[in-house]
């Protein structure tokens, strides 16, 4: 097929009222082509309808998200309509994703590697971009392991294709992505793209991302001799079924193909899988009853809490689902280099214990009980005693006075900039929330 556009050819923007010049394809779809252009000598990306999917309404749909605005900068978002004399049919402008981004799909194909701590990250930040998309009143169908990106190195998250939003319930002009993401009630087509359809997918996607395998691929994707479109209804849609669900074993991974599910749903800590329990032996053909952006939130902050490092090797590990006990944890083996590994500091809080590595930092979130998952400012970060090799504080980075008690009850405020030693049984009263050293 020939390209709608040569490099050096320019679209009309709309909004800006300027030129925008075309430098590159960068690729195509069903949809239409995407270009890298340059605009006021800045890069940009240009979505380019093909004329079959250029419609009144789908220009209508993206002339609605350009009013609204992005819901957060983690998405790629239109930001003006481009026009051609010269061409027929329209597209839209977005930002550019930086290079450091690669798409999900590659994570599960070991083309690339993350920490558990950017993933963990990535997870946070997914959930959260879901939760501002609902606050606005939209809902989307086309999520896909090629269009979530993220940055392997600090687990920030970057979504694109976002012209496929259904506004407040209505108005959805785009088509549906592919079944392996979609809702069993979309693909049976009892229900349009709504905040419950995109908490399954959700749930999917955060799947991926810890376990690196899909949820409902085991044993009943193996014996499908054609993964033909029927087959995909059935296996994500009418016969889907959980690959860890307690009720129905039909479908758990098999051995030797589909390795992955088995060896991470046993790595991490219970409450992980509690909670994707709820969201696919519970939620799955019951929307009402699907995992909120909410408590994913709250489950991927404690998973990043309480990362920990091997003394040994630096492998990162998480924390004994007793942690947040008050006594103490048991000597245990590090899973990569086996050797014995003494149980980390940590400090009990509100929510959960936090591990205390050289690196910990601790956010609004953790140290106000009215701020809950606000990580926008640092209020202290563990850092090294300057002149007491092996001996670490807390420091208070925040405009707040801290109060802190000794295990022998002796009282002594932590002034901003100051430090407080950390040692077990150390309490500091941070406002309205106190964490205790254990």
């Amino acid at each position: 097929m020939k390209n709608s556009f040569r490099p050096g050819h320019a679209v009309w923007l709309k909004m800006a009222e300027d030129r925008c010049e075309i430098k590159e394809l960068i690729g195509s779809g069903i949809q239409g082509e995407v270009y890298r252009a340059s605009f006021q000598g800045r890069d940009c990306a240009l979505k380019w309808y093909f004329p079959s999917q250029a419609t009144p309404e789908r220009r209508a749909g993206i002339e609605r998200l350009l009013v609204k605005g992005a819901p957060s900068d983690s998405f790629l978002w239109p930001c003006d309509l481009a026009l051609c004399q010269d061409v027929p049919s329209f597209g839209y402008v977005t930002p550019l994703r930086p290079a450091r981004f690669r798409n999900l799909g590659e994570l599960l194909s070991r083309k690339i590697e993350a920490s558990f701590r950017s993933v963990a990250t990535a997870g946070l930040e997914l959930a959260d971009a879901f939760l501002r998309l609902h606050i606005e009143g939209l809902s989307y169908s086309h999520f896909s392991l090629g269009n979530v990106f993220f940055d392997p190195e600090t687990g920030a998250v970057s979504l694109s294709e976002n012209d496929d939003l259904a506004v407040d319930g209505e108005d959805w002009v785009g088509g549906l992505g592919t079944p392996r993401f979609l809702a069993p009630e979309l693909i049976a087509g009892n229900a349009s793209p709504s905040v419950e359809t995109d908490l399954h997918t959700l749930a999917v996607l955060l799947f991926c991302l810890l376990m690196g395998h899909h949820p409902l691929e085991g044993r009943h994707e193996t014996e499908i001799a054609c993964l033909d479109l029927e087959a995909m209804k059935k296996l994500y849609g009418t016969n889907a079924l959980f690959i860890f669900d307690p009720k129905n074993l039909a479908n758990l991974p098999v051995p030797g193909i589909q390795d992955n599910a088995l060896i991470f749903w046993n790595f991490y800590p219970g409450y992980v899988r509690d909670i994707f329990l709820r969201a696919f032996a519970v939620a799955l053909h019951e929307p009402s009853a699907r995992v909120n952006e909410n408590d994913w939130r709250s489950m991927f902050t404690r998973m990043r809490d309480q990362i920990y490092y091997c003394d040994n090797c630096g492998t990162e590990s998480f924390l004994s689902d007793t942690g947040n006990s008050p006594g103490a944890l048991a000597e245990h083996e590090c899973w990569f280099c086996h050797q014995p590994q003494p149980p980390p500091l940590r400090m009990r809080l509100v929510h959960h214990a936090v591990v205390l590595n050289q690196d910990t930092v601790l956010f609004a979130h953790h140290v106000d009980g009215n701020r809950r998952n606000d990580f926008s400012q640092i209020m202290a970060e563990v850092s090294p005693h300057p002149s007491r090799e092996g001996v670490w504080g807390l420091k208070n980075v925040s405009a707040q006075t801290w109060n802190s008690f000794s295990p022998t009850g002796a009282s002594v405020a932590v002034t901003s900039g100051r430090s407080v030693s950390l040692i077990p049984g150390l309490r500091v009263r941070f406002g309205n929330v106190e964490g205790t050293v254990l």
